[in-house]
């Protein structure tokens, strides 16, 4: 994945010994990050790194998709297991609706998907999916029906990269 950025292309005339170099502490964080969702210790991991994400928000604007999307400020940040495969986080604000972080460690399927919709309906929350395993079209599009912000790798990479940088998260199989 790193070395899909090549430095000649951007004009910088590195040696291969001078690259390794370069890319050799990029390796090194990201190693250790590639995430097994079957190691209950790793997925501690990820829930900690996404609970650190959100105490890094500070009430910004941040461009996302081409939209300005407002990151607020959290006042705590509270843990709640729905299933072994399903981590909740409830994000209070000072003023306004909490955000509803619902984390899932193995891809979910279309009525687990629809358990959600039907759970987080009823009251004022701000929900937001974040799968640590690529989900199916089907799937999105029920959550997003149901009024979740789907959260890939993708984004959640993106956000790590702007609020807590050196931190990256890779799906395996």
């Amino acid at each position: 994945m790193l070395y899909a950025y090549q430095p000649n292309v951007m004009g910088l005339k590195l040696s291969k010994k001078e690259e390794l170099e370069l890319f050799s502490r990029g390796i090194g964080n990201i190693i250790p990050r590639i995430y097994n969702p079957n190691d209950r210790r790793e997925q501690k991991q990820v829930v900690q790194l996404v609970k650190d994400l959100l105490s890094s928000f500070s009430n910004e604007y941040v461009v996302i998709n081409g939209r300005r999307k407002l990151l607020p400020k959290f006042t705590s940040i509270i843990e709640k297991e729905i299933s072994p495969e399903i981590l909740c986080l409830v994000a209070k604000k000072k003023k306004g609706a909490p955000w509803v972080v619902v984390v899932c460690f193995q891809v979910p399927d279309e009525g687990t998907a629809i358990k959600l919709n039907r759970t987080f309906l009823k009251g004022d929350y701000y929900r937001i999916f974040v799968p640590l395993k690529s989900v199916g079209v089907n799937i999105s599009t029920i959550l997003k029906a149901g009024g979740f912000w789907v959260w890939d790798m993708e984004l959640l990479n993106y956000l790590l990269e702007l609020y807590r940088p050196g931190y990256i998260v890779v799906e395996r199989d």
